[in-house]
């Protein structure tokens, strides 16, 4: 009986030990002033004609540190995830003219589109300015959008764009974001509106 209790004793403590050396995942902190330290654009040119929208559009991707593209040009890591598909700018116009873009949905330039679902085929699809939140547990990932707020633009020369960021989210969230970097921006007017979904990049399924 003693050595039926002793045993006992030695697996309980097997167990604690082992539970103490397993490291639980901590989930992502959600930045409410993040520092985006890499992205892109891309032109997409008078994207909207059809709707009598005769300006120029813009689509602006920022990333945190922790997100990388692989070679399927997948994201992957943990982060956020700023995207704004619908940047308007002046005809003549192809990249970010300094100056303070905002909010609005009217399509003149020095705006933006606010961010906002539809459904395609019984999916949730995101559209206009919205990010994501990515975890290493997918199923805690998340997408929030933006409803208000303001982005200025300043370039520092040899393709370095600073953007500082003040958003509001569906949530009520403030977000004071910055970006310091340079910024490659991709012709994509030549692609038939119909066939062009405004966003290249796979998220990774995990």
């Amino acid at each position: 009986m003693k050595i039926k209790i002793y045993l006992t004793s030695l697996l309980l403590l097997f167990m604690l030990a082992a539970c103490d050396n397993e490291s639980p995942v901590k989930p992502y902190v959600y930045e409410n002033e993040p520092e985006f330290t890499w992205g892109y654009g891309a032109f997409y040119g008078k994207y909207y004609s059809n709707y009598n929208l005769n300006n120029n559009v813009l689509s602006l991707n920022l990333f945190t540190s922790g997100l990388t593209i692989n070679e399927n040009n997948e994201l992957t890591g943990i982060g956020q995830y700023l995207i704004l598909e619908d940047v308007f700018v002046s005809p003549q116009d192809s990249t970010l003219t300094p100056g303070t873009y905002t909010l609005a949905e009217s399509g003149e330039p020095f705006t933006f589109f606010s961010g906002s679902k539809f459904e395609d085929n019984n999916e949730e699809v995101p559209s206009g300015a919205y990010m994501y939140y990515i975890e290493v547990d997918e199923s805690k990932s998340k997408i929030v959008y933006i409803k208000e707020g303001i982005f200025t633009v300043s370039r520092q020369g040899n393709g370095i764009y600073s953007i500082d960021i003040q958003f509001r989210t569906n949530e009520k969230t403030e977000i004071k974001a910055h970006f310091n970097v340079p910024l490659d921006f991709y012709d994509l007017s030549a692609v038939p509106p119909a066939a062009n979904a405004k966003r290249f990049l796979r998220m990774q399924k995990r």
